[in-house]
């Protein structure tokens, strides 16, 4: 069985931690045009979008799919595996706060 890593230990350059205790990690997520993450893996969280854009999901079982961001948008999501890409021309930037009970 694979395993794969943490979303910061993946992609530290996109990552920067703004509050972690034993209840949350928020996480401040810059993804700009061309970047990308490698296979990693996130438990249940919120993410709050503070810059749209567009980004290209792919799990290790070969799905992908891409994703319009918007500002404002709230997205709430399950413990998952994945990687990223931004594929649009914008900037995406997210506050997620990933919960850990």
């Amino acid at each position: 069985m694979t395993t794969f890593g943490d979303a910061i230990a993946t992609a530290p350059d996109l990552r920067k931690i703004i509050l972690d205790n034993d209840d949350v990690r928020m996480l401040l997520v810059t993804v700009a045009p061309g970047a990308s993450a490698a296979m990693h893996t996130h438990p249940r969280n919120i993410n709050y979008v503070v810059g749209g854009g567009k980004l290209r999901f792919s799990t290790p079982d070969g799905q992908v799919r891409e994703v319009e961001l918007f500002e404002g948008q709230v997205i709430e999501a399950q413990a998952t595996v994945h990687q990223v890409e931004n594929v649009g021309e914008t900037v995406v930037q997210t506050i997620q706060t990933e919960f850990k009970t």
